[in-house]
């Protein structure tokens, strides 16, 4: 995961800066069953800073269905974070709530500032919460999202104030697909391929992050210098 100088504006587009960001696919289907791309697929791209882990999120969905009066979040259109900064992937063991922390966004029902997410769903604490923008189109959405070190490191003796390159920890990113409010289709997952749900209950089968140095997008260019321009071959020069 490289570095940016530059913070990521968080309006769920995404930034200049994300441009030269490989995708990381999320296509191991965990529940239900996806009949094709068009119905439920995605990728996401991830970056950070000192402050926060920065998430931008494509999903294709051929019925995209906003959150609306749903009461049940687990079972409508979003996506759902797992993060462990204490980085603990080990055969059978469940998941500890207070520290690998899961976090949810539904589309059209984002958080911002102090807002506490809904049951286990918080874990960050009260000053050190995500923000999070979603925007949907005919058959697709996207979700952009910035974790503070600080709420991915609540619960544990990590000092997120020492995250830096080198860092590992665990990771895992579901996808949600909704038939209609509060009726749940199919959950896709980035590394679990173990063709269950199991990412809620167990951290066996999360992924890994290592942070590293700088990226390579528009904000780590250097500024240009020797630049001429002759007029007679109307040619310009770097």
């Amino acid at each position: 995961v490289a570095k940016t100088s530059t913070p990521i504006e968080i309006d769920a587009l995404e930034d200049d800066v994300m441009a030269n960001v490989a995708k990381a696919e999320i296509k191991n289907v965990a529940l239900g069953t996806v009949a094709s791309t068009a119905d439920n697929s995605g990728f996401f791209k991830a970056m950070y800073d000192d402050k926060n882990l920065y998430l931008y999120v494509e999903v294709t969905d051929d019925d995209p269905i906003s959150y609306g009066d749903a009461t049940q979040p687990w079972n409508n259109d979003g996506i759902e974070i797992f993060v462990d900064a204490k980085d603990r992937r080990y055969v059978g063991g469940a998941r500890i709530s207070a520290e690998q922390h899961q976090l949810r966004i539904n589309l059209d029902r984002f958080y911002t500032g102090t807002e506490i997410l809904s049951m286990d769903q918080s874990g960050l604490g009260t000053t050190d919460t995500m923000t999070a923008m979603t925007f949907k189109d005919n058959a697709a959405y996207y979700i952009e999202a910035a974790i503070p070190w600080k709420g991915i490191c609540n619960g544990t003796d990590v000092d997120a104030s020492k995250i830096g390159e080198g860092f590992k920890m665990c990771f895992e990113i579901s996808i949600l697909d909704a038939s209609a409010k509060d009726t749940r289709k199919s959950i896709l997952n980035w590394a679990n391929n173990s063709g269950a749900d199991k990412a809620y209950e167990s951290n066996q089968y999360y992924g890994r992050f290592v942070l590293g140095s700088g990226g390579t997008g528009v904000a780590t260019v250097a500024k240009a210098s020797g630049i001429t321009y002759s007029r007679a071959n109307n040619l310009l020069k770097f």
